[in-house]
Protein backbone atom coordinates (compact mmCIF):
# COMPACT_ATOMS: atom_id res chain seq x y z
CA UNK A 1 0.00 0.00 0.00
CA UNK A 2 1.35 3.40 -0.67
CA UNK A 3 2.33 5.75 1.72
CA UNK A 4 -0.17 8.51 2.07
CA UNK A 5 0.25 12.11 0.74
CA UNK A 6 0.19 15.23 2.58
CA UNK A 7 0.68 18.49 0.83
CA UNK A 8 2.49 21.52 2.54
CA UNK A 9 0.53 24.67 0.69
CA UNK A 10 2.64 27.83 0.82
CA UNK A 11 2.57 30.97 -1.25
CA UNK A 12 5.96 31.91 -1.33
CA UNK A 13 8.95 29.42 -0.67
CA UNK A 14 12.23 31.56 1.23
CA UNK A 15 15.08 28.73 2.46
CA UNK A 16 15.86 29.36 5.00
CA UNK A 17 13.30 31.37 6.47
CA UNK A 18 10.68 28.86 6.72
CA UNK A 19 12.65 26.25 8.19
CA UNK A 20 9.60 25.50 10.44
CA UNK A 21 8.10 24.15 7.43
CA UNK A 22 10.96 22.63 6.40
CA UNK A 23 10.94 20.27 9.25
CA UNK A 24 7.54 19.41 9.48
CA UNK A 25 8.40 17.98 5.77
CA UNK A 26 11.63 16.52 6.81
CA UNK A 27 10.08 14.66 9.94
CA UNK A 28 7.36 13.51 9.11
CA UNK A 29 6.92 10.10 9.27
CA UNK A 30 3.67 8.55 8.67
CA UNK A 31 2.93 10.62 5.80
CA UNK A 32 4.82 10.88 2.59
CA UNK A 33 5.48 15.59 2.71
CA UNK A 34 5.46 17.37 -0.52
CA UNK A 35 5.08 21.05 -0.83
CA UNK A 36 3.52 23.39 -3.64
CA UNK A 37 4.26 27.09 -3.68
CA UNK A 38 3.28 29.53 -6.10
CA UNK A 39 6.43 31.33 -6.11
CA UNK A 40 10.02 30.21 -5.09
CA UNK A 41 12.34 32.42 -4.03
CA UNK A 42 15.39 30.25 -3.12
CA UNK A 43 15.47 26.54 -3.09
CA UNK A 44 18.87 25.39 -0.97
CA UNK A 45 18.00 22.50 1.56
CA UNK A 46 17.27 18.75 1.64
CA UNK A 47 13.70 19.34 1.55
CA UNK A 48 13.54 22.17 -1.03
CA UNK A 49 13.90 18.96 -3.25
CA UNK A 50 10.42 17.91 -2.35
CA UNK A 51 9.07 21.70 -3.02
CA UNK A 52 7.17 22.35 -7.07
CA UNK A 53 6.13 25.98 -8.19
CA UNK A 54 3.03 26.57 -9.89
CA UNK A 55 5.05 28.63 -11.77
CA UNK A 56 6.82 25.63 -13.08
CA UNK A 57 3.28 24.60 -14.65
CA UNK A 58 2.60 27.17 -16.71
CA UNK A 59 3.04 27.99 -20.26
CA UNK A 60 4.97 31.61 -20.59
CA UNK A 61 1.47 33.66 -21.95
CA UNK A 62 -0.42 32.23 -18.60
CA UNK A 63 3.44 32.74 -16.40
CA UNK A 64 3.17 36.59 -17.72
CA UNK A 65 -0.77 36.96 -16.92
CA UNK A 66 0.01 35.31 -13.46
CA UNK A 67 2.60 37.52 -12.40
CA UNK A 68 0.67 40.61 -13.83
CA UNK A 69 -1.94 39.32 -11.34
CA UNK A 70 -0.02 38.79 -8.25
CA UNK A 71 2.34 41.62 -8.04
CA UNK A 72 -0.67 43.84 -8.50
CA UNK A 73 -3.78 42.12 -6.95
CA UNK A 74 -2.29 39.41 -5.52
CA UNK A 75 -4.89 37.64 -7.45
CA UNK A 76 -4.91 34.08 -8.69
CA UNK A 77 -5.85 33.84 -12.60
CA UNK A 78 -8.23 30.53 -13.44
CA UNK A 79 -5.36 29.28 -15.49
CA UNK A 80 -2.81 29.19 -12.27
CA UNK A 81 -5.67 27.60 -10.37
CA UNK A 82 -6.26 25.12 -13.05
CA UNK A 83 -2.61 24.37 -13.32
CA UNK A 84 -2.42 24.11 -9.59
CA UNK A 85 -5.59 21.55 -9.56
CA UNK A 86 -4.40 19.46 -12.06
CA UNK A 87 -1.04 19.13 -9.92
CA UNK A 88 -2.68 18.33 -7.09
CA UNK A 89 -4.94 15.81 -8.62
CA UNK A 90 -1.92 14.11 -9.66
CA UNK A 91 0.11 13.54 -6.63
CA UNK A 92 -3.49 12.52 -5.17
CA UNK A 93 -2.50 13.42 -1.22
CA UNK A 94 -5.03 12.59 1.92
CA UNK A 95 -4.42 16.00 3.43
CA UNK A 96 -3.68 19.43 2.30
CA UNK A 97 -1.89 21.57 4.77
CA UNK A 98 -1.58 25.15 4.47
CA UNK A 99 0.47 27.64 6.15
CA UNK A 100 -0.24 31.12 7.48
CA UNK A 101 -4.07 32.35 7.12
CA UNK A 102 -3.05 34.77 4.31
CA UNK A 103 -1.35 31.83 2.29
CA UNK A 104 -5.34 30.17 3.42
CA UNK A 105 -7.08 33.27 1.72
CA UNK A 106 -4.79 33.36 -1.32
CA UNK A 107 -5.67 29.49 -2.02
CA UNK A 108 -9.26 29.88 -1.38
CA UNK A 109 -10.45 29.71 -5.02
CA UNK A 110 -8.29 26.73 -5.54
CA UNK A 111 -9.22 25.14 -2.44
CA UNK A 112 -12.86 25.20 -2.88
CA UNK A 113 -12.98 22.62 -5.58
CA UNK A 114 -10.52 20.66 -4.05
CA UNK A 115 -12.33 17.43 -2.12
CA UNK A 116 -9.22 16.83 0.46
CA UNK A 117 -9.24 17.96 4.26
CA UNK A 118 -7.64 20.94 4.83
CA UNK A 119 -5.77 21.99 7.62
CA UNK A 120 -4.65 25.76 8.22
CA UNK A 121 -1.57 26.69 10.61
CA UNK A 122 -0.94 30.24 11.81
CA UNK A 123 2.22 31.84 13.21
CA UNK A 124 1.93 35.41 14.17
CA UNK A 125 1.52 38.74 11.65
CA UNK A 126 -1.18 36.72 10.34
CA UNK A 127 -3.32 36.28 12.93
CA UNK A 128 -2.32 39.99 15.14
CA UNK A 129 -0.99 42.03 12.09
CA UNK A 130 -2.52 41.68 9.19
CA UNK A 131 -6.41 41.29 10.67
CA UNK A 132 -5.90 45.19 11.29
CA UNK A 133 -4.70 46.33 7.78
CA UNK A 134 -6.18 48.78 5.32
CA UNK A 135 -8.88 49.72 8.38
CA UNK A 136 -9.81 46.25 8.98
CA UNK A 137 -10.13 44.70 5.59
CA UNK A 138 -7.67 42.47 5.97
CA UNK A 139 -9.69 40.80 8.30
CA UNK A 140 -12.23 40.46 5.97
CA UNK A 141 -9.54 39.10 3.11
CA UNK A 142 -8.71 36.62 5.92
CA UNK A 143 -12.37 35.09 6.04
CA UNK A 144 -12.01 33.75 2.62
CA UNK A 145 -9.63 31.16 3.75
CA UNK A 146 -12.14 30.08 6.48
CA UNK A 147 -13.99 28.03 4.54
CA UNK A 148 -13.56 25.10 3.59
CA UNK A 149 -10.58 23.67 6.17
CA UNK A 150 -11.41 21.32 8.66
CA UNK A 151 -8.81 22.35 11.06
CA UNK A 152 -6.47 25.65 12.24
CA UNK A 153 -3.69 25.62 14.32
CA UNK A 154 -2.97 27.60 16.38
CA UNK A 155 1.15 27.75 18.20
CA UNK A 156 -0.45 28.67 21.30
CA UNK A 157 -3.53 28.63 23.33
CA UNK A 158 -3.44 32.70 23.58
CA UNK A 159 -3.10 32.15 19.71
CA UNK A 160 -6.31 30.14 20.03
CA UNK A 161 -7.55 33.39 21.52
CA UNK A 162 -6.98 35.33 18.39
CA UNK A 163 -8.23 32.53 16.25
CA UNK A 164 -11.42 33.18 17.98
CA UNK A 165 -11.52 36.62 18.05
CA UNK A 166 -11.27 36.42 13.73
CA UNK A 167 -14.42 34.48 14.06
CA UNK A 168 -13.20 30.83 14.11
CA UNK A 169 -15.20 28.64 15.98
CA UNK A 170 -13.26 27.70 19.02
CA UNK A 171 -14.56 23.65 18.04
CA UNK A 172 -12.21 23.96 14.98
CA UNK A 173 -9.00 25.18 16.66
CA UNK A 174 -5.86 23.10 17.91
CA UNK A 175 -3.34 24.03 19.82
CA UNK A 176 -0.35 22.48 17.91
CA UNK A 177 3.56 23.76 17.98
CA UNK A 178 5.53 22.69 15.24
CA UNK A 179 8.85 22.01 17.18
CA UNK A 180 12.35 22.59 17.38
CA UNK A 181 15.20 19.84 16.83
CA UNK A 182 15.86 19.56 20.19
CA UNK A 183 19.00 17.56 20.03
CA UNK A 184 20.74 19.67 17.42
CA UNK A 185 20.87 22.52 20.48
CA UNK A 186 21.41 20.18 23.51
CA UNK A 187 24.81 21.41 25.53
CA UNK A 188 24.90 18.61 27.92
CA UNK A 189 28.72 19.84 28.86
CA UNK A 190 27.39 23.42 29.89
CA UNK A 191 28.75 24.34 33.21
CA UNK A 192 27.40 26.32 35.74
CA UNK A 193 30.37 27.65 37.86
CA UNK A 194 31.12 31.10 39.12
CA UNK A 195 32.79 33.12 37.13
CA UNK A 196 33.98 36.51 36.53
CA UNK A 197 32.41 37.27 32.77
CA UNK A 198 28.77 36.48 32.55
CA UNK A 199 27.60 36.75 28.83
CA UNK A 200 23.95 37.53 27.91
CA UNK A 201 22.72 36.12 24.37
CA UNK A 202 19.93 37.61 22.99
CA UNK A 203 18.55 36.27 19.26
CA UNK A 204 16.21 37.32 17.02
CA UNK A 205 15.18 39.77 13.91
CA UNK A 206 15.89 43.18 15.32
CA UNK A 207 12.28 44.63 15.40
CA UNK A 208 10.52 46.52 18.37
CA UNK A 209 9.05 43.69 19.95
CA UNK A 210 12.07 41.97 20.52
CA UNK A 211 12.66 44.26 23.37
CA UNK A 212 16.03 44.81 22.55
CA UNK A 213 16.01 48.43 23.44
CA UNK A 214 14.71 46.96 26.99
CA UNK A 215 17.50 44.71 27.46
CA UNK A 216 19.91 47.69 27.02
CA UNK A 217 18.23 49.80 29.34
CA UNK A 218 17.92 46.95 32.06
CA UNK A 219 21.55 46.14 31.05
CA UNK A 220 22.62 49.94 31.96
CA UNK A 221 20.86 49.71 35.03
CA UNK A 222 22.78 47.07 36.08
CA UNK A 223 25.80 48.47 35.97
CA UNK A 224 24.80 51.87 37.71
CA UNK A 225 23.86 49.41 40.60
CA UNK A 226 26.81 49.26 43.19
CA UNK A 227 28.27 45.96 43.85
CA UNK A 228 28.19 44.30 40.43
CA UNK A 229 31.58 43.26 40.59
CA UNK A 230 30.83 40.92 36.98
CA UNK A 231 32.52 41.62 33.76
CA UNK A 232 28.82 42.02 31.19
CA UNK A 233 29.08 40.97 27.45
CA UNK A 234 26.00 41.51 25.46
CA UNK A 235 25.77 40.08 22.22
CA UNK A 236 22.84 40.42 19.96
CA UNK A 237 22.35 37.91 17.55
CA UNK A 238 20.51 38.69 14.20
CA UNK A 239 19.62 41.68 11.81
CA UNK A 240 16.73 43.85 11.18
CA UNK A 241 15.19 47.33 10.36
CA UNK A 242 16.44 48.46 14.08
CA UNK A 243 20.14 47.90 14.12
CA UNK A 244 20.75 51.81 13.17
CA UNK A 245 18.36 52.71 16.12
CA UNK A 246 20.05 50.23 18.41
CA UNK A 247 23.33 51.24 17.73
CA UNK A 248 22.67 54.76 18.42
CA UNK A 249 20.98 53.92 21.94
CA UNK A 250 24.21 51.76 22.81
CA UNK A 251 25.94 54.55 22.25
CA UNK A 252 23.94 56.83 23.85
CA UNK A 253 23.73 54.67 27.12
CA UNK A 254 27.69 54.04 26.80
CA UNK A 255 27.92 50.81 26.56
CA UNK A 256 29.86 50.44 23.38
CA UNK A 257 32.52 48.30 25.40
CA UNK A 258 29.77 45.89 26.85
CA UNK A 259 27.39 45.09 23.85
CA UNK A 260 28.46 43.71 20.58
CA UNK A 261 25.80 42.89 17.44
CA UNK A 262 26.66 39.74 15.85
CA UNK A 263 24.82 40.42 12.73
CA UNK A 264 22.73 37.23 10.83
CA UNK A 265 24.78 34.01 11.49
CA UNK A 266 23.30 31.00 9.41
CA UNK A 267 20.94 28.84 11.18
CA UNK A 268 22.66 25.68 9.87
CA UNK A 269 25.96 26.44 10.52
CA UNK A 270 28.57 25.82 13.40
CA UNK A 271 28.61 29.43 14.37
CA UNK A 272 24.72 29.64 14.96
CA UNK A 273 25.02 26.87 17.65
CA UNK A 274 28.42 28.57 19.20
CA UNK A 275 26.24 31.86 20.21
CA UNK A 276 24.25 29.33 22.55
CA UNK A 277 27.37 27.41 23.74
CA UNK A 278 29.36 30.42 24.49
CA UNK A 279 26.86 32.47 26.32
CA UNK A 280 25.56 32.05 29.87
CA UNK A 281 21.99 33.66 30.10
CA UNK A 282 19.98 34.11 27.64
CA UNK A 283 17.36 37.15 27.28
CA UNK A 284 14.00 37.96 25.09
CA UNK A 285 11.95 40.39 26.83
CA UNK A 286 9.45 40.32 24.51
CA UNK A 287 6.38 42.94 24.01
CA UNK A 288 3.78 43.94 22.34
CA UNK A 289 5.34 46.85 20.28
CA UNK A 290 4.23 46.95 16.75
CA UNK A 291 1.09 45.23 16.41
CA UNK A 292 2.57 41.64 15.62
CA UNK A 293 2.06 39.00 18.66
CA UNK A 294 4.44 36.18 18.88
CA UNK A 295 3.73 32.84 18.77
CA UNK A 296 6.01 30.66 20.62
CA UNK A 297 10.11 32.33 19.48
CA UNK A 298 11.83 29.84 18.71
CA UNK A 299 14.99 31.19 19.83
CA UNK A 300 13.88 30.87 22.96
CA UNK A 301 13.00 26.88 22.73
CA UNK A 302 16.85 26.47 21.19
CA UNK A 303 18.30 28.60 24.54
CA UNK A 304 16.66 26.40 26.71
CA UNK A 305 17.35 23.16 24.65
CA UNK A 306 20.96 24.24 25.32
CA UNK A 307 20.71 24.22 28.62
CA UNK A 308 20.73 28.32 29.13
CA UNK A 309 18.52 30.18 31.83
CA UNK A 310 16.17 31.63 30.61
CA UNK A 311 14.51 35.50 30.73
CA UNK A 312 11.89 36.65 29.30
CA UNK A 313 8.11 38.43 29.49
CA UNK A 314 4.38 37.69 30.14
CA UNK A 315 3.72 37.89 26.79
CA UNK A 316 1.76 35.65 23.83
CA UNK A 317 2.40 32.36 24.10
CA UNK A 318 5.51 32.00 26.10
CA UNK A 319 4.32 31.88 29.52
CA UNK A 320 3.25 28.48 28.20
CA UNK A 321 6.85 27.18 27.69
CA UNK A 322 8.47 28.97 30.13
CA UNK A 323 6.91 28.52 33.95
CA UNK A 324 8.35 31.50 36.15
CA UNK A 325 10.80 30.15 38.67
CA UNK A 326 10.84 26.34 37.11
CA UNK A 327 11.87 26.83 34.19
CA UNK A 328 13.17 30.49 33.80
CA UNK A 329 12.11 33.50 34.76
CA UNK A 330 9.59 35.78 33.37
CA UNK A 331 9.01 39.61 34.16
CA UNK A 332 6.62 42.34 32.68
CA UNK A 333 6.13 43.40 29.60
CA UNK A 334 8.93 46.33 29.06
CA UNK A 335 9.89 46.33 32.44
CA UNK A 336 13.36 47.42 32.83
CA UNK A 337 13.45 47.39 36.37
CA UNK A 338 12.15 43.62 36.84
CA UNK A 339 14.67 42.82 33.79
CA UNK A 340 17.27 44.04 35.63
CA UNK A 341 16.61 42.56 38.60
CA UNK A 342 16.07 39.01 36.97
CA UNK A 343 19.39 39.50 35.38
CA UNK A 344 21.17 40.28 38.52
CA UNK A 345 19.63 37.49 40.24
CA UNK A 346 20.91 34.85 37.67
CA UNK A 347 24.42 36.80 37.63
CA UNK A 348 25.03 36.50 41.23
CA UNK A 349 23.82 33.23 41.73
CA UNK A 350 25.29 30.17 39.73
CA UNK A 351 23.31 27.82 41.45
CA UNK A 352 20.15 29.50 39.98
CA UNK A 353 21.42 29.42 36.54
CA UNK A 354 22.33 26.10 36.88
CA UNK A 355 18.78 24.85 38.57
CA UNK A 356 16.89 27.08 36.00
CA UNK A 357 19.31 25.91 33.12
CA UNK A 358 18.88 22.75 33.53
CA UNK A 359 15.50 22.51 34.09
CA UNK A 360 14.92 24.52 30.81
CA UNK A 361 17.05 21.76 28.97
CA UNK A 362 14.38 19.19 30.01
CA UNK A 363 11.53 20.92 29.37
CA UNK A 364 12.69 21.97 25.71
CA UNK A 365 12.13 18.09 24.87
CA UNK A 366 8.18 18.91 25.32
CA UNK A 367 8.94 20.52 21.90
CA UNK A 368 11.23 18.76 19.80
CA UNK A 369 10.28 18.06 16.27
CA UNK A 370 10.24 14.75 16.05
CA UNK A 371 7.54 14.67 18.89
CA UNK A 372 6.07 17.22 17.57
CA UNK A 373 5.44 15.99 14.10
CA UNK A 374 4.37 12.83 15.07
CA UNK A 375 1.22 14.42 16.98
CA UNK A 376 0.77 16.64 13.93
CA UNK A 377 0.70 13.19 11.90
CA UNK A 378 -2.21 12.19 14.16
CA UNK A 379 -3.96 15.33 13.26
CA UNK A 380 -3.46 14.32 9.74
CA UNK A 381 -4.79 10.72 10.66
CA UNK A 382 -7.74 11.87 11.99
CA UNK A 383 -9.20 13.87 8.79
CA UNK A 384 -8.12 10.64 6.24
CA UNK A 385 -10.28 8.04 8.55
CA UNK A 386 -7.49 6.36 9.92
CA UNK A 387 -8.01 7.66 13.73
CA UNK A 388 -11.15 9.31 13.76
CA UNK A 389 -13.07 9.91 11.11
CA UNK A 390 -15.13 13.30 10.57
CA UNK A 391 -18.82 13.30 10.69
CA UNK A 392 -18.88 16.15 7.55
CA UNK A 393 -16.11 18.51 5.90
CA UNK A 394 -15.61 21.12 8.81
CA UNK A 395 -16.24 19.03 11.79
CA UNK A 396 -13.04 18.33 13.38
CA UNK A 397 -12.54 16.87 16.56
CA UNK A 398 -11.65 19.20 19.78
CA UNK A 399 -8.35 19.17 21.75
CA UNK A 400 -4.95 18.11 20.92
Amino acid sequence: MDTPKVLHLIRTWLHPMESFIENQLTYATRFESLALCHRRLKSAGEASRRVSSIEEFLHPIARSIDRIAYDNARYLPWLTVRAAQEYITKIDPRVIHVHYLVDAAFYAPLLRDIRVPVVVSGYGYDVSRFPHQAFGLGKLYLTRGFDPPNIFLAMSEAMKRDFVALGIPEDFIRVHYHGIDIARFTNPEREYAATDSIRILTSGRLVSRKGHAVLLQAVRALLDRNGLSHKLNVWILGDGPLRADLEKLVAELDLKSVVRFKGHVPYESEGYLAQYRQADIFALPCHDADGTKEGIPGTLIEAMASGLPVVSTVYAGIPEVVRHSVDGLLVGEGSVQELADALSALIAHPDLRSSLGRAAAHRALEFDVRKRTAELEKIYASLTGEEEKPKSRGNAPKGD
